[in-house]
């Protein structure tokens, strides 16, 4: 049964911010481990992470899981590059990170209380050696939060599931929009 895309919508490594407490797997755990420097006001990280940008950048491209950068293509990786270590670019995570932990919070809750849920079906892809699989339970997230049918499942992989596993992630991808 074909499913038209505008109404079906796959996700990768994604969880939301504002997670239930009954859904991580370790409740003692910070939600955001690997950005509590990011949020804070600018410009202190966006200096921190600009005195040596291509350093911070494989440090988070290597790390999450993913053993080092080997497994981005020499392509891709100059890419990254390119496009990150630029002071607008730097600055635009962080303020994705400051989002994430202030009015993303704000509109997740307003959500919630309004009673939205995703309306679509849903497939959620995630990485086993990645922070949602270890702090997160994500199908008891995706179906407290999805009308439609949830399907996903871990990965061996790290957070970077695209540049790690991409036959992988095609193969789920053609699969679920079949």
């Amino acid at each position: 049964k074909a499913r038209k895309a505008s109404v079906t919508s796959a996700l990768a490594a994604l969880v939301t911010t504002r997670l239930p407490r009954q859904a991580m797997r370790k409740p003692n755990q910070a939600t955001c481990p690997h950005c509590p420097g990011e949020i804070q006001p600018s410009p202190l990280p966006e200096r921190m992470i600009g005195a040596d940008a291509r350093f911070y950048l494989h440090a988070k491209l290597g790390g999450w899981g993913a053993r080092g950068v080997g497994f981005m293509e020499e392509r891709a990786l100059a890419e990254y590059e390119r496009c990150f270590c630029r002071p607008e670019s730097i600055h635009a995570a962080c303020e994705d990170y400051r989002a994430s932990a202030g009015i993303d919070l704000e509109h997740d809750r307003a959500s919630r209380a309004a009673g939205q849920r995703i309306a679509c079906d849903l497939l959620a892809l995630w990485g086993e050696r990645g922070v949602i699989h270890a702090l997160f339970d994500p199908p008891t997230l995706w179906r407290a939060q999805c009308a439609g049918r949830f399907q996903g499942h871990a990965v061996p992989s790290g957070h970077y599931i695209p540049e790690e596993l991409p036959d992988e992630t095609a193969q789920a991808l053609r699969d679920f929009f079949a």
